[in-house]
């Protein structure tokens, strides 16, 4: 019993460990950096321009069947690894993905992006 315990418990761990997830940034005359769940970005412009924001999904390990981005109105297209939208300061923008696999499982990722301009 102990035995299969352990089985079970490494299983588990493993199988969170190959999980995709879903990074972003802000592109704006700062320093920019990829972020894993959200990502924020702060530049002294003193504008209220909008920026673009990217996202990625990464670490997919198995065969992909599709992707599809939401919110359904995002103007992304299915069935590619990443995103761009612009984006306008002191407005949390969520971008999500399903990831449907070939072996007939599913994931959904997500990442927030958010930027301000000193204004």
């Amino acid at each position: 019993m102990k035995k299969l315990t352990l089985t079970l418990l490494f299983c588990s761990i493993s199988a969170l460990s190959q999980a995709a997830d879903m990074e972003c940034m802000v592109d704006t005359i700062e320093v920019d950096h990829w972020s894993t769940g959200s990502c924020f970005s702060f530049e002294f412009t003193m504008d209220n321009n909008p920026n673009l924001a990217i996202w990625r999904i990464k670490d997919i390990t198995k065969p992909v069947s599709e992707i599809i981005w939401m919110p359904s109105n995002s103007s992304c297209s299915n069935n590619v690894r990443g995103c761009r939208k612009m984006i306008r300061p002191y407005r949390e923008y969520k971008m999500s993905a399903n990831i449907l696999y070939a072996d007939s499982t599913y994931e959904t990722v997500s990442a927030s992006a958010f930027f301000e301009t000193g204004r």
